[in-house]
């Protein structure tokens, strides 16, 4: 028989195949092994676009696609070899190129053919595709959000757990066979009546549930899982046949919410700070500027009598300036730290910036290490923020004081160090006698969020945000530690380009001059009637006058009353101190230059941003009269030019 000559058959056999595949929606053929079709029924130009013309004149095996060639061909030689039926799939060219699924059942006949049916089952594959994909996307998703699904089956109490839920758990799913009880076990002992108790309302009252408990992984770890379930029901709706659910590892975002909430209640605590420093520097302000007062008015009798009494009285005038000037110095540092308006560069002192941090740290201290600070004197200002740099210098403190253990203040030391780098740069270093850092905490130092502190103790931001606001500047931070040994932060800032020295203040004993030239009108706005009263004594060499309300104040404006100098405060109940500068503006321009504004901090947005734009001169209260003098004397001179 030639190569391509179809075999004969029997009239019989072909008729009885022919009947039964014509109107089949299978495929039916018979082939031989040299690789051609014999016979196909006609589904086959259905299911393939191809005429059974081209699919006879064609060797089978180019229709099949070419990752299912060898399969293809290694179970048509099994059949040859007499093997058994065989099923199998492939796939096959379609007429318009495209590619459709068989399923093959296939044996040898007793006449040397091969006998198959084949069903399209791309529809099928497709789906099963499809369903592969979507169970790998589900494990993946749930891989990369911690989190796992779970059923139980009340009718015969079978668990499912997928693969996430085993990693929560810890457990090995080839080793671990999952129960209810052992689930329920799972939870902390102080969590699992709970957890009970949610299961059960699922089952009785048919309640989805939400909760969030503690579990224990099989090393022993306590993790804190997220938990939502609803029930199953069966067909009548009436009975609840399982309970479907979600499980999600949220530790750490429980975590992450528990700092950030510190996080809210440290910048509360920062505005109610800046709140509380206003109403200390009012009454500060009068004690102050009274105990001036009376030092000079002391300092006249003490020239013409040497009465022991009246020396002590001056010594106890000096003392209750000297403990003024230090609550003083306590609120300044506290307001520097606490304000939240925008930032905003400057010429900084360093050196005065560590003084205030370390006032503001001296309870962290004070138990736990002896505080050594060696900052020359000619140290250079840096250009930053103010208080964006105490915050630094207030952290690296508080880090290296809660690394020393309470109890032995003699054998600890921190020390504070500052110096220059070259001659465009300076240093501040902050070194602890503590535990010290092992590598891999040093290595994590500065990520937010890290802490080896006790919960409570630190929100691991501290590092991570002196980081960021020295870089900002154009700075370097880093770490040197030694476990067991300490740790050293050094702070490295560019040097200011013009750098301004420092205020030299007047010592509060020396009394100021008072010339009979002056004669200058001074208005003082100041809704505390004992800081206007302190004001105006203090000010008596001027034609100062007082209203302790705005309001009054404008109508005299307005009706042309005009004044040298204007003292106003910011921070005022019934009209602010920057609504009353805008009116004096609208009053009469060159008026507003007469304006000094007067503030024992702002804690409002409106007062910060005033304060840190406006072009009128700022005295800030404790109010130290030597600056108040200048600050006026400046104004008028200003004027007359």
């Amino acid at each position: 028989m030639a190569e391509h000559d179809e075999p004969r058959l029997s009239a019989v056999g072909v008729e009885s195949f022919a009947e039964l595949a014509c109107d089949a929606m299978d495929l039916f053929c018979l082939a031989d092994f040299g690789g051609r079709f014999v016979w196909l029924s006609p589904r086959w130009t259905t299911v393939l676009g191809w005429s059974l013309q081209e699919l006879r004149s064609t060797p089978f095996i180019a229709f099949v696609h070419p990752d299912d060639v060898d399969k293809t061909v290694r179970l048509v030689e099994t059949l040859a070899a007499g093997g058994r039926a065989v099923r199998f799939s492939n796939r096959y060219r379609t007429a318009d190129g495209g590619w459709r699924w068989l399923e093959w059942w296939a044996c040898k006949g007793a006449d040397g053919l091969i006998k198959a049916t084949a069903r399209d089952e791309t529809t099928r594959q497709e789906s099963l595709r499809q369903l592969d994909r979507s169970v790998r996307s589900l494990r993946l998703a749930e891989e990369v959000g911690n989190v796992g699904h779970w059923s139980l089956n009340l009718l015969d109490r079978a668990v499912y757990w997928s693969p996430q839920i085993y990693r929560i758990h810890g457990r090995d799913p080839a080793k671990y066979r999952p129960t209810l009880e052992g689930g329920m076990e799972a939870f902390h002992p102080d969590d699992r009546e709970e957890a009970a108790r949610y299961l059960s309302r699922v089952v009785e009252h048919r309640e989805a549930f939400e909760f969030e408990l503690r579990i224990i992984r099989a090393d022993g770890e306590v993790r804190r899982v997220g938990v939502i379930g609803r029930p199953e029901l069966d067909d009548t709706g009436e009975r609840v046949v399982g309970v479907f659910g979600v499980l999600q590892d949220v530790t750490d975002r429980h975590a992450l919410h528990e700092r950030l909430s510190h996080a809210e209640k440290m910048a509360s605590v920062g505005t109610l700070a800046a709140g509380v420093a206003h109403e200390i520097n009012n009454p500060l302000s009068y004690i102050q500027s009274n105990a001036a007062q009376l030092a000079e008015e002391l300092s006249v009798l003490t020239d013409v009598s040497s009465s022991a009494r009246l020396r002590d009285i001056a010594d106890m005038i000096d003392d209750i300036q000297e403990g003024t000037q230090r609550i003083g110095k306590i609120v300044r540092g506290l307001k520097t730290f606490s304000r939240v308006s925008e930032r905003r560069e400057e010429n900084v002192d360093i050196a005065r910036t560590i003084e205030t941090a370390t006032r503001l740290c001296g309870n962290e201290l004070r138990h736990r290490a002896r505080l050594v600070v060696e900052i020359p004197d000619d140290l250079p200002r840096v250009v930053a923020d103010e208080a964006q740099m105490v915050q630094v210098a207030v952290n690296l403190i508080v880090n290296g004081a809660q690394a020393i253990r309470e109890g032995d203040v003699e054998a600890n030391e921190l020390r504070i160090r500052a110096g220059r780098v070259g001659s465009e740069s300076i240093f501040f270093d902050v070194a602890d006698t503590g535990d010290g850092m092992s590598p891999e905490v040093l290595r994590r130092a500065f990520s937010p969020f890290f802490t080896t502190k006790a919960r409570g103790v630190g929100t691991g931001l501290g590092l991570s945000i002196c980081h960021g606001i020295i870089h900002s500047f154009g700075g370097n931070i880093d770490v040197e530690s030694i476990e067991g040994k300490g740790t050293s932060v050094r702070v490295v800032l560019p040097v200011a380009k013009e750098a301004s020295p420092p205020v030299e203040k007047a010592s509060p004993r020396t009394p100021t001059p008072v010339s009979k030239k002056k004669a200058a009108r001074v208005l003082i706005v100041d809704d505390d009637a004992g800081v206007a009263r302190s004001l105006k004594r203090l000010l008596r060499e001027y034609d100062a006058q007082v209203e302790v309300e705005a309001r009054d104040a404008l109508r005299r404006l307005r009706a042309g009353e005009r004044f040298d100098v204007i003292l106003c405060d910011v921070m005022m109940p019934s009209l602010s101190g920057p609504e009353f500068y805008a009116e004096v503006v609208r009053i009469d321009p060159e008026l507003a230059r007469s304006v000094i504004m007067v503030t024992g901090g702002a804690f409002t947005e409106e007062g910060q941003t005033f304060l840190a734009e406006t072009a009128a001169p700022i005295v800030e209260k404790p109010i130290e009269p030597a600056l108040l003098r200048e600050a006026i004397e400046a104004r008028l001179q200003a004027r007359r030019g």
